[in-house]
């Protein structure tokens, strides 16, 4: 190896050492001129900086650092000057010429932030990246319009209208310019209609209700300008049907869906899934509605699926109405009969269709549940466990056969076969269904140590749509239970509470009566409800002066606002059905500890007279003593509708 190749490498690895070590040096200084500048020590850091410029001038992360040092104590002119002698030199640094324009903007003056920003642009016309910083930029300074027109700007010399269409929707929605922004939405689903789920994302996550109503005008006009039937025309009335149910615009929903889906011949039927949403908001008339379109042709391919929406409607409006006490007479049972009827004759119609399953755990449902028959209950049962072809069907078959012993008070037979349902189906909605109804039947059964075990997965679940059926079963077992036994209370309760599940209303109130002799029993606000539920249709005044009489000596009940809501609901039905005496035949079929406990004797009958006014009095104290509870709400909303009548001529 020659000298002259030797002192060659010398020299190269003295200045690679050189230059790691005055690289070294720079990174201290500058950590040290960082430090200072923390501390306080603006200008000792400032004048490390300003070195530090002097021997590279062209060093970014001295200016980088310098510049954000100055505009931190809002020395604005300083670091723009920084900034620019560094931009002289690379005016092709984006990042830096966004850092002018926000300084200047900072300094408040928005025509040189302007300019700056204009200016990258000069230098950057193709660079996409530097409009979308530049956009951001102006969107952190709430410059939402000028963002906007950059990103259009930028999108045209690109040829591509939809680069940047939801980030130009969402800066003029920010700048409140709602009409462009709808525009822009519109621009989009003209182009690729499947943008309309996105669409409707970014729209609701903006709540305001005068940026909807906007909405609602801008796409009602945007789309009289498409040709009906078109694809965009479509997609723009399906955001609109969207937009009306987001403001609760509900008829209006149903009849833009109902006049979309009379233009397409797609196999899409968007007035059956615009009657689920409003079924799911508990809108049933108009639901009901949309449903029956399709529930009379038994050729249509959604003749049985209607059908099958509409029982289920029913059943949840007849629920709703008892959860609520809003039933005065026999509309919930009217209700239960409809949706029988109707899968009945489902059945009758054909025996081969697709939700068949479905249909036939319905119709056992309703036979148990409301029906009462369990021989009926049997038949449908039958029909379900002859189906074949899928392992689900066994593991309902078992269910709804539990259900039937259940019923029947072959409670281990039941027992066994809800356990059998209950492993096959591991988890999931039915796996939670026959725990539920697991618990329950060793409620009935009297074994109330395995109910407690049964129901505590279940409580778990916070989920879960028998998580509150089980928080109900705890508490009467809570209540009725003494050191882990079981008192005398509980199980005439459980008795009782069988016997109105089943149907059999005078066994249930003569295994209620023992609660109401003059010893008292923590189950006795349970009996005093269940007693309430059941003399609302056979006697209205015994259970009015039953609740009254309880609501007055029991100031603490854990219950208290239910009782209440419950009496103001017997008053109110009271005063609705002319306050009719109860017929002697029902008189002699409830026992007479009621009547003994609501005041009445051979010779002396407290009279029910009641007011409307009391009646308003009842609601009214359930405000006072329960101002957010359960039931204000609808209270508020009953004295209201009750003072529109007394106004009504």
């Amino acid at each position: 190896m020659n000298k002259r190749y030797v002192t060659l490498i010398f020299l190269s690895l003295f200045f690679v050492v050189l230059y790691a070590e005055s690289g070294f040096a720079q990174q201290t200084e500058i950590r040290q001129a960082n430090q200072l500048f923390r501390s306080g020590n603006h200008d000792e850091a400032l004048e490390i900086y300003r070195e530090l410029l002097r021997r590279n001038p062209g060093n970014e992360r001295v200016v980088d650092h310098k510049s954000n040092a100055l505009i931190s104590i809002k020395e604005y002119e300083d670091a723009i000057r920084v900034l620019n002698a560094f931009l002289e030199r690379r005016p092709d640094n984006v990042n830096f010429g966004v850092r002018v324009a926000e300084t200047w903007h900072m300094a408040g003056d928005r025509e040189k932030a302007f300019e700056a920003w204009d200016k990258i642009i000069e230098h950057s016309p193709a660079n996409i990246q530097a409009y979308r910083m530049i956009a951001e930029s102006m969107t952190k300074r709430r410059e939402y319009v000028k963002a906007s027109e950059t990103l259009n700007k930028a999108r045209t010399i690109m040829g591509n209208m939809q680069l940047f269409a939801f980030d130009i929707a969402r800066n003029y929605t920010a700048a409140g310019e709602f009409e462009k922004a709808m525009q822009e939405y519109s621009r989009l689903l003209i182009e690729n209609s499947g943008f309309l789920q996105t669409i409707q994302r970014h729209i609701a996550r903006f709540d305001d209700e005068f940026f909807r109503d906007a909405a609602i005008m801008e796409f009602e006009e945007l789309s009289r300008e498409l040709t009906p039937g078109s694809e965009e025309w479509t997609a723009h009335r399906n955001m609109l049907i969207w937009l009306y149910t987001e403001r609760k615009l509900y008829r209006r929903a149903l009849a833009t869906a109902r006049n979309l889906e009379a233009r397409l011949n797609d196999g899409t039927f968007p007035l059956f899934e615009v009657g689920r949403m409003l079924f799911n908001v508990r809108e049933f008339d108009l639901a009901e509605e949309a449903f029956q379109t399709y529930s009379t042709e038994s050729n249509h391919p959604l003749f049985a699926e209607s059908r099958e929406q509409l029982a289920l409607l029913y059943i949840d409006r007849a629920r709703y109405l008892i959860d609520n006490n809003l039933d005065f007479g026999t509309e919930a049972n009217r209700l239960y009969q409809k949706a029988y009827d109707l899968l009945e004759e489902l059945e009758s119609i054909s025996s081969n269709y697709q939700i068949r399953p479905g249909v036939l755990t319905l119709l056992t449902e309703i036979s148990l549940d409301y029906l009462k028959d369990a021989e009926l209950a049997r038949d449908w049962q039958q029909k379900f466990s002859d189906l074949r072809g899928r392992q689900a069907s066994v593991i309902m078959a078992d269910y709804l056969l539990g259900r039937i012993y259940m019923f029947e008070q072959d409670f281990t037979r039941a027992r066994i076969t809800l356990t059998r349902s209950n492993r096959a189906a591991r988890s999931g909605n039915l796996a939670e269904k026959t725990r539920y109804f697991l618990s329950l039947n060793d409620f009935y059964a009297g074994d109330f140590e395995f109910s407690k075990i049964q129901m505590r997965s279940l409580r778990r679940q916070a989920t879960s749509y028998y998580a509150n059926d089980a928080l109900r079963l705890r508490s009467w077992l809570q209540e009725g239970m003494v050191e882990d036994s079981a008192t005398v209370e509980l199980r005439n309760f459980s008795e009782a509470r069988f016997n109105f599940d089943s149907g059999k209303y005078n066994e249930a109130l003569a295994s209620l009566e023992p609660f109401f002799s003059p010893v008292e029993s923590p189950m006795k606000t349970e009996a005093v409800i269940l007693s309430g539920i059941i003399l609302r249709q056979k006697a209205p005044e015994l259970g009015f002066l039953i609740l009254n009489r309880f609501t007055e000596e029991q100031k603490r009940s854990t219950q208290r606002e239910h009782i209440m809501w419950t009496r103001a609901r017997l008053a109110d039905a009271l005063v609705k059905l002319d306050q009719q005496p109860t017929p002697d035949e029902i008189k002699n079929e409830i026992p007479r500890g009621f009547w003994t406990y609501a005041g009445f004797t051979d010779e002396n009958s407290p009279a029910v007279s009641l007011s409307l006014t009391e009646v308003l009095d009842l609601y009214e104290n359930i405000i006072i003593e329960f101002p957010r509870g359960m039931y204000a709400t609808p209270a508020r909303e009953r004295i209201k509708t009750l003072q529109q009548m007394t106004m009504t001529p």
